[in-house]
């Protein structure tokens, strides 16, 4: 912005290149005074490596919450890797706390395992759908999923 040349107060609009509103002084704007093209300010780096990121899909973030749930193969997907680690962990302790004991005790056979993935499963699919089809869901750099 132009500032005037006796107060030194910036002078905003075009009506007060005349005269100052401040000061009132007259012509407050130096002659020589440029305005500077913002756009040789803005760098270019396409040609650098860079690339511009792509947001998330919803639809890959739903189907991999629906069949991978469990392995929080979706929080890996949209960049939440603590939580994805966390899912994958709650399942393995309650598939191997429950699955052991009835595997021990009850069932010496490899179903005794697969009953507590299943609950597992339904959960996970059960949570998926409330999870999605939220219309605020971000990714792990802030950006709403497509």
């Amino acid at each position: 912005m132009a500032k005037c040349r006796e107060c030194n107060k910036e002078i905003s609009r075009v009506e007060d290149e005349d005269i100052c509103p401040y000061c009132g002084c007259t012509h407050p704007i130096d002659p020589s005074y440029e305005t500077k093209d913002i756009t040789s300010l803005t760098l270019d780096k396409a040609g650098e490596g860079y690339t511009l990121y792509r947001s998330k899909e919803k639809k890959k973030a739903f189907i991999l919450c629906l069949l991978l749930g469990f392995t929080g193969a979706h929080n890996f997907y949209l960049g939440f890797l603590s939580k994805g680690i966390i899912d994958a962990v709650i399942t393995l302790v309650f598939v191997l706390g429950v699955g052991l004991p009835l595997f021990f005790t009850v069932w010496p056979s490899f179903l005794a395992f697969l009953i507590p993935f299943f609950v597992c499963f339904a959960v996970f699919a059960a949570i998926s759908f409330k999870y999605i089809f939220n219309d605020t869901l971000k990714d792990a750099k802030g950006e709403f999923l497509r």
